[in-house]
């Protein structure tokens, strides 16, 4: 059980040099003013905006991104295969096909000695994922709060309407 508030930075579409170059002269002092315990960044458009390499996924944790996540530009780059399937601290959408590497949850340590789930899904309007995320979420929060009850869902979707209605879904059950 956490005492302290948990101060979480969740950063958007980290898209190219210019995003990283942002991340890197930014995040360690914002880590700082703000608190900040634990900071998930979406890296899918990290590589000159399309795809993440784990090169750059590296790059990002190294300038103090806890867990990563992506979307439907995932595997834009093919070496970034490999690197999920060993990887605890990246995670893809968990609604892409079965076979896909990688994982769809994780749980990352933050500074305050708390444990964050992390949980990466993709919408389907104009995105068209394997499943639906409404038939894969419930077992992962699930899944998550068997391990912590601090569970954060980063839904990637091009529709405001389905991340409001997954909101609606998991109030209550989530951070």
């Amino acid at each position: 059980v956490v005492s302290a508030p948990l101060r979480i930075l969740f950063l958007a579409d980290v898209v190219g040099a210019p995003g990283r170059g942002a991340l890197e002269s930014r995040l360690p002092g914002l880590r700082a003013e703000l608190g900040i315990d634990v900071c998930v960044a979406n890296g899918e458009n990290a590589a000159d905006g399309i795809g993440i390499t784990p090169r750059l996924a590296e790059r990002l944790h190294a300038m103090g991104v806890d867990a990563i996540t992506l979307g439907n530009h995932a595997f834009r780059r093919a070496e970034i295969g490999p690197y999920l399937e060993r990887s605890d601290s990246i995670v893809r959408p968990a609604n892409l096909s079965k076979h896909s590497p990688g994982r769809g949850m994780t749980v990352v340590p933050t500074s305050n000695g708390a444990r964050l789930a992390v949980i990466n899904v993709l919408g389907s309007l104009f995105l068209h994922p394997a499943t639906s995320m409404f038939e894969v979420v419930d077992e992962l929060v699930d899944a998550a709060r068997a391990e912590t009850p601090l569970v954060l869902v980063d839904v990637h979707a091009e529709a405001t309407s389905e991340k409001a209605a997954l909101a609606r879904w998991l109030d209550g059950r989530v951070t």
